[in-house]
């Protein structure tokens, strides 16, 4: 069975992803010293296992409705940047399983990304601009988890709250080894010989 444009877009998100996190890291340029607050940054609540599917079926939607927010505050960009952020370092969400399966190496950032979100919403919700927009949002969410059966199973990453000054990243190895990363690396691989094969063979 061929593989779907989006699992494929997810895998090579994912292997661009690995690269770039092997890379050595770029020297950051700021002018100042980070503050010990500013280190830290604002603290994010977690979400259960089960709430991240519903804050997941609508999260083009708080980016669309966060991309029209005006005015904005400091604590609305942190949130936002670091929301964005995290998310690329997920490889955009887009490898499989990623939410679904705890053991995924990409589970932890999966919480992460939609953890913050979920407080870009909230913050929405308590400013100047377009709060019952949010609201209404905020309360088709809800809705949803209330509806889900599952939506309070816990996992290791459900009880911690997470933090604007640290990113979280899977690590190169584990998901090198993650199977559907790995089956999509084994794929290339055969792809590369069998064309190989076919121009020695000519």
């Amino acid at each position: 069975m061929p593989r779907s444009k989006p699992e494929g877009r997810g895998l090579a998100a994912a292997l661009f992803l690995i690269a770039a996190m092997a890379a050595p890291p770029a020297e950051a340029h700021r002018q100042t010293p980070l503050t010990a607050e500013e280190a830290v940054g604002l603290e994010i609540p977690g979400l259960t296992h089960g709430e991240m599917r519903s804050v997941e079926q609508y999260r083009s939607e708080i980016r669309r409705l966060a991309g029209r927010q005006y005015p904005t505050d400091a604590t609305f960009r942190r949130l936002l940047n670091h929301a964005n952020i995290q998310l690329a370092y997920c490889a955009w969400g887009l490898v499989p399983n990623s939410i679904a399966d705890e053991a995924s190496p990409f589970n932890e950032c999966a919480h992460a990304y939609l953890s913050a979100y979920r407080a870009v919403l909230a913050r929405m919700a308590d400013m100047p601009g377009q709060p019952e927009a949010a609201r209404q949002l905020a309360d088709r969410i809800d809705t949803a988890i209330r509806a889900d059966p599952e939506a309070e199973l816990l996992c290791q990453y459900s009880v911690e709250p997470f933090y604007t000054g640290s990113v979280v990243a899977p690590a190169a190895l584990d998901a090198v080894r993650y199977p559907p990363v790995a089956l999509f690396l084994a794929a290339i691989a055969l792809s590369g010989m069998g064309l190989a094969l076919r121009r020695f063979g000519r």
